[in-house]
């Protein structure tokens, strides 16, 4: 009887065995596209930054933009450059990063000037170890323009929409790289965008 019991449990092993083995090759095949390639999805991390004259403006950038920071000194002369914003979007390649965000442009003088509102699209080509190809880019800002200045109460403001869009270009994960930068009539001042790619975990 002992024998016969050990001889009916085997078939369920070997059932559990095939069982296992086809949800492994299963799981692991919801990770790859068509030609067999793991897919690569990656986040934007995008950084606004703002340059001006206002030499009493900022605090220290985070240590990730120093070079960056470097580049933009380096062909724009703005006394002051701050952090403004930062925002994370995730897509797969090939697909596009694409977003919306609010940037407070800060005072004039005594004046408050209104928020503005950039809305903003890159291409994400490729991504091939630590080059990822990123094509056009297109940046879109709708901005306050002071029509009115009080000598008492508040200014008088009227929003103006302003674009600007930049070709492809091959950047490193890891590295953040200026792949834009728009006029702020408001401030006159400059707003910048940086962008860093990092890999995402496909699970």
């Amino acid at each position: 009887m002992k024998r016969l019991a050990g001889l009916c449990k085997r078939p369920i092993s070997l059932v559990t065995i095939s069982l296992f083995l086809c949800l492994s090759i299963f799981a692991q095949s919801e990770n790859v596209v068509a030609d067999g390639q793991p897919r690569q999805d990656l986040r934007a991390v995008l950084y606004f930054l703002i340059g001006n004259d206002n030499t009493t403006a900022g605090g220290e950038l985070p240590k990730e933009l120093t070079e960056a920071a470097k580049e933009i000194k380096s062909g724009w002369n703005h006394r002051s450059l701050v952090l403004a914003g930062r925002q994370m979007v995730k897509a797969e390649a090939p697909g596009t990063f694409k977003s919306r965000i609010s940037i407070d442009l800060g005072n004039d003088g005594n004046a408050r000037i209104p928020t503005s509102f950039l809305d903003w699209a890159t291409a994400l080509r490729s991504a091939e170890g630590n080059q990822v190809r990123l094509g056009g880019s297109t940046f879109s800002i709708r901005t306050p323009i002071r029509i009115a200045k009080a000598e008492s109460g508040s200014d008088v403001f009227n929003y103006e929409t302003f674009s600007t869009s930049m070709s492809g270009l091959s950047v490193r994960k890891g590295e953040p790289t200026l792949i834009g930068s728009l006029s702020l009539p408001a401030t006159g001042g400059t707003l910048f965008m940086v962008i860093k790619l990092e890999a995402v975990t496909v699970r």
